[in-house]
């Protein structure tokens, strides 16, 4: 066998992970699997495990014939300014303001942004950047979401905002890394990969 079991069900559960939109770090996972008991995974130290999953996975995806789509975040845009123009409790957003949070959309669809988070939330951080915090809090609690999810999304919506600016934070740890190259869906043969609004 060319791999261990352990480490292939390890990546399996990495790339389901993914796949549901759970923000889970590859290092808090291989940290995790390390520190239990159900697998034997002993033998790696934390960075030996990390590199052999990260390098394992786009041959895992060409295995599995697996296509990647990569939905950008117009469309849960076009969602958030309805939603303000329909709500009396909501403030007008200004075309001038539209056009601002489409141009920072712009440039956070041109990073790897799109890799790294849901489309909905990469569109409420480009609104959040311009119309600030209170009106993005007035816009979660108007929808009916509770004051500690809203304030959970805010400080993630701010992550993103500073992912894009050239940081990444490890939403587990909360320390902050120099931007590393973008996951391992970047090696990933393009024809496997499509872009979608």
């Amino acid at each position: 066998m060319e791999h261990h079991p352990d480490v292939v069900m390890l990546l399996c559960f990495f790339v389901a992970i993914k796949t549901s939109e759970l923000r889970v770090s590859l290092r808090k996972l291989c940290q995790a699997a390390i520190a239990g008991e159900a697998l034997s995974l002993k033998r790696y130290n934390h960075s030996q495990l990390c590199e052999r999953l990260r390098h394992l996975e786009p041959d895992f995806a060409q295995v599995l014939k697996f296509h990647f789509i990569v939905y950008l975040p117009f469309r849960p845009l076009r969602g958030f300014l309805a939603a303000f123009e329909t709500k009396k409790s909501l403030p007008r957003i200004s075309s001038g303001e539209q056009k601002r949070i489409q141009s920072v959309l712009n440039d956070y669809t041109s990073s790897d942004l799109v890799l790294q988070y849901p489309p909905s939330q990469i569109a409420l951080a480009a609104v959040q950047a311009v119309l600030g915090v209170a009106v993005v809090k007035a816009f979660l609690l108007d929808s009916s979401t509770e004051e500690a999810a809203s304030q959970a999304l805010i400080d993630r919506l701010g992550r993103i905002a500073d992912s894009a600016a050239g940081k990444q934070e490890d939403i587990e740890d909360g320390e902050v890394h120099d931007k590393a190259p973008s996951s391992s869906l970047a090696k990933t043969h393009y024809s496997t990969l499509s872009i979608r609004e």
